[in-house]
């Protein structure tokens, strides 16, 4: 067995802490860890402006020079109106996107958005409560589905799996 693993064993067994970790893991539904929400259609009437208020995010936009780990930009940008005509609804919590359908999956990125944004039906997001903060709950998230790789996340399946996370810290000021 390779150390790598057998240390990652040790810590889920509890067996192995780090300092200032002594709090026991919480298992849990990944939905009691915040909510999942897919895109919306996207149709190009709507697509092509680049300097309006709101980012819609599709999958290549991931691949955007500045969006490694934090989305920064878009291809298409929208606005109130363009929302209204779509009756659609920002997400305006801090969230971990990711595809949820075809070949990007295999690609295993997740980054996170954290202004209000939209993303498009090839995707899916996940806005995590206040149990967790976003950076584990991305590792959560990207060590999950390594494991998984199914081709069609759906909502259902998504919110019922276990996970085991620490509780949230308070940083010392």
């Amino acid at each position: 067995m390779d150390f790598k693993k057998y240390l990652m064993q040790q810590i889920f067994a509890q067996k192995l802490r780090f300092a200032d970790f002594t709090d026991k893991w919480i298992d849990c539904k990944f939905k009691d860890l915040g909510t999942v929400k897919s895109g919306v259609g996207f149709s190009t009437k709507y697509q092509g402006h680049l300097d309006l208020e709101y980012n819609l995010y599709k999958v290549s936009d991931m691949n955007l020079k500045g969006n490694e780990r934090i989305m920064v930009k878009s291809n298409n940008t929208i606005d109130d109106s363009i929302l209204k005509e779509m009756n659609a609804k920002l997400i305006t919590e801090p969230s971990i996107i990711f595809a949820k359908v075809g070949e990007a999956i295999f690609l295993n990125r997740k980054r996170i958005a954290n202004k209000p944004f939209l993303i498009d039906n090839n995707m899916m997001a996940f806005t995590p409560n206040n149990k967790v903060n976003i950076d584990q709950q991305q590792s959560i998230l990207e060590n999950m589905l390594k494991l998984e790789r199914f081709l069609h996340i759906m909502h259902q399946i998504l919110t019922q799996l276990n996970v085991k996370f620490l509780p949230k810290k308070n940083k010392k000021k």
